[in-house]
């Protein structure tokens, strides 16, 4: 774009906050290789065509941890913009 404005598109995505008895939080380092190779991150990711937020939780669970889960609430919404190739 010439005018400096930047196009937008949305990526819907999902994370788990799961937590121990202790109090805990899992989460992961992203692999080499990766965008943000090396950053921490809960599970989680993009929301395929026609899945909800819990469906995809309960999908990348299975995925990433071999474990199935049932969402048990929202905690929040978050809008964010990522840098130019950064996208992950």
């Amino acid at each position: 774009m010439t005018d400096g404005s930047i196009a937008k598109t949305t990526i819907r995505v999902a994370a788990a906050l799961l937590r121990d008895a202790a109090g805990r939080f899992l989460v992961g380092r992203r692999p080499a290789g990766k965008s943000c190779a090396g950053r921490w991150e809960f599970v989680g990711g993009k929301l395929e065509p026609g899945e909800t937020a819990p469906e995809a939780l309960a999908r990348e669970c299975r995925e990433e941890l071999g474990a199935e889960v049932e969402a048990d609430g929202f905690a929040e919404r978050v809008v964010h913009a990522c840098p130019a190739g950064r996208a992950a």
